[in-house]
């Protein structure tokens, strides 16, 4: 099984914090967190595109198939790791996919205690990025559009991001899971 994610995250003098955290695993069921209190005030972009769209903000975007979580972030990693042990890993390790991995990586680590993952992860994660540019395309396109999905678009919210990366990914591959 996959499971995608995607973070929000403040980077100010070499500190990088959690905003807001989402997985969606290969089924559409989807882990949403966010880190209290929010931690962006005084950064413009993040005060126009990321903070109006917080669940807290607008929820539109939380629904049955979303386990959802507030708090501080030693809650949120331990909700993650629960959430993940009840996804599988039985036959093979969870393969986690993100858009482009740089900050996101580190920061869903730091959530789960470190670079040593638990058996039921994969520890080798894949990116989107890097499967656009393998397929010979270009690596920054525009992930809604390729996606094709429909509805009020929410992006930088990170459950949104999420299932964008869920559907360009499946896209790529040709599945019918989305």
């Amino acid at each position: 099984m996959r499971v995608y994610l995607d973070c929000e995250f403040n980077y100010s003098y070499g500190d990088l914090s959690l905003i807001s955290l989402a997985m969606v695993d290969d089924y559409g069921d989807a882990f949403y967190a966010e880190q209290t209190p929010v931690i962006a005030g005084g950064n413009e972009w993040l005060d126009t595109h990321v903070v109006p769209k917080l669940w807290v903000v607008d929820n539109n975007l939380i629904d049955k198939k979303v386990h959802y979580v507030t708090g501080k972030k030693d809650y949120i990693g331990e909700q993650m790791k629960v959430w993940l042990q009840l996804r599988g890993g039985r036959e093979t390790p969870i393969q986690m996919v993100g858009d482009v991995y740089a900050h996101d990586w580190l920061l869903f680590c730091d959530l789960m205690g470190g670079f040593f993952l638990p058996d039921y992860l994969n520890y080798i994660p894949l990116d989107l990025a890097t499967l656009l540019y393998a397929k010979g395309m270009w690596e920054d396109v525009d992930r809604e559009g390729f996606s094709a999905i429909t509805g009020f678009s929410q992006k930088h919210n990170a459950l949104w991001d999420a299932r964008v990366l869920r559907k360009c990914w499946h896209k790529l591959e040709g599945e019918k899971k989305s």
